[in-house]
């Protein structure tokens, strides 16, 4: 729980307090102004790259997603560790999963004019 609570701190930091952080000055993958562009940049050719990068492998394009990442992961890895149950990291990918499908295609709906 300590790994979560000390990703978390380093998301808020970069998303409310960038300015004053420890991280300004470090480069474009902490700037949370500038870092969310990564994933349309890096592969401006190639659609299924530029696909797979703002997508499955987001995580990888910038801090914020990166500590998301290792934020989820620790809180996940906690109940299959403790238990001995380790079937359990399976039910990441149905979280993951369901995440995607609120967040892109049911809360977040494009107006159109």
């Amino acid at each position: 729980m300590a790994i979560s609570a000390i990703a978390k701190a380093i998301m808020d930091t970069l998303q409310f307090h960038f300015d004053t952080s420890v991280f300004k000055g470090l480069g474009n993958w902490w700037d949370p102004a500038n870092s969310w562009r990564n994933k349309y940049t890096w592969f401006p050719n190639s659609k299924v790259l530029t696909w797979l990068i703002s997508n499955p492998l987001v995580a990888i394009t910038d801090a914020w997603h990166m500590f998301g990442l290792i934020r989820d992961a620790s809180i996940f890895a906690c109940i299959p560790l403790l238990s001995g149950n380790y079937w359990l990291f399976i039910g990441y990918i149905p979280y993951r999963i369901l995440f995607h499908v609120l967040y892109t295609y049911i809360l977040n709906k494009k107006q159109t004019t």
